[in-house]
């Protein structure tokens, strides 16, 4: 895998609470939101789903209540949803196979972290990525 020319933006105040969550969760995955104050796909708050996955601890999946709302919100002005995280606790911050077949594949940033908060990667979900044909990975800048 190797970075591709694509920079994704989060702020420090949002990595840090996904990597927290990602330590709370352990040994389940967390998940969530990724927002975006506008268009600009800049990362500057996160929303926390409830995993409701049937095996948390080896996927994830957004609550959809959660995922229903954000939309709503998105709707009436409030934050972009710019994509979504989640923790691997049992492995590297790759996407999976399960993680490409999940994927809309419509530009949408993706973040991935281990459970101990070390290590985080973003990704880019497009159809012909070059992990699993669906994602690149991209440059994550925190600021």
């Amino acid at each position: 895998m190797r970075y591709v020319g694509i920079d994704v933006c989060i702020s420090r105040d949002a990595l840090t609470a996904i990597l927290a969550e990602a330590v709370a969760a352990a040994p389940r995955e967390c998940c969530g939101l990724l927002l975006s104050s506008d268009e600009s796909g800049r990362i500057d708050a996160c929303r926390r789903a409830d995993n409701v996955a049937a095996s948390p601890a080896r996927r994830f999946e957004i609550d959809p209540r959660t995922l229903l709302m954000a939309h709503r919100t998105q709707r009436s002005g409030g934050p972009v949803v710019a994509g979504c995280y989640h923790s691997h606790p049992m492995g590297q911050p790759h996407p999976s196979v399960t993680d490409a077949a999940q994927a809309e594949g419509k530009g949408e940033i993706w973040l991935i972290c281990t459970s101990d908060g070390r290590h985080v990667t973003a990704w880019i979900a497009r159809p012909g990525g070059s992990v699993h044909g669906m994602f690149d990975e991209a440059h994550l800048i925190v600021d």
